[in-house]
């Protein structure tokens, strides 16, 4: 883990090097600012393997749209050499290492995705789990069969709400000309018009791919 961090710090100082170096170069300086801070990528690490692999993500914060994307990486202790797993619109995250390294796994959109690592190539994902609604709070644990235990929480709707209880609306009643604007408001917030959801945490297994 130690060394595990010691490569995640110098992977953002090269990187951060780097840039000024070239800044440097072409003999362009500049103030750092709120907004440059926001600019730069915030490294986080996800796992370790024993055979020396890191698995960690580098999150770009886009101020204007007011939303951050991350991407996953790996990166090798030995080498400080490191390759792009997922370059997505959605964030990838949770990520970790099976067999000691020779798969990886991760959360994007709300599934699990798998993949297999072959001395430091990988193979194109494959989308392991299709859970309707998207899964939150996952944590996977390999069996000794090789299965994989997916522990995991969703939100799932337990009861009706009065608009699907009554599909017949205001709008055909014509009810809404006769309902004052302040009174219209009020029904759209009252809390019987929320739809009603639990969180519920299922167990699911689920076979690695091949």
């Amino acid at each position: 883990m130690k060394n595990a961090l010691i490569f995640t710090a110098a992977l953002a100082a090269l990187t951060f090097s780097a840039s000024a170096q070239s800044d440097q170069a072409s003999g362009k300086t500049e103030v750092m600012t709120p907004q440059k801070l926001w600019e730069l990528g915030r490294v986080s690490l996800d796992d370790v393997s024993e055979n020396g692999l890191v698995l960690y993500g580098i999150t770009h914060y886009d101020t204007d749209a007011n939303r951050g994307n991350r991407d996953l990486y790996l990166g090798e202790l030995a080498t400080g050499e490191y390759t792009v797993l997922a370059e997505t619109k959605a964030s990838e995250y949770g990520a970790f290492f099976l067999r000691g390294g020779e798969r990886y796994g991760y959360f994007s959109g709300g599934q699990l995705w798998l993949a297999k690592v072959n001395g430091g190539m990988t193979e194109l994902p494959t989308i392991l789990t299709d859970v309707e609604g998207g899964m939150g709070d996952a944590k996977v644990v390999e069996l000794n069969d090789g299965r994989l235990l997916v522990a995991f929480v969703t939100r799932v709707q337990m009861d009706q709400t009065p608009s699907q209880r009554h599909p017949l609306t205001l709008a055909q009643t014509g009810a809404s000309s006769f309902m004052p604007a302040r009174r219209r408001k009020t029904a759209r917030n009252s809390p019987f018009t929320r739809t009603a959801n639990s969180t519920s945490t299922i167990v699911k297994r689920a076979e690695p791919a091949p």
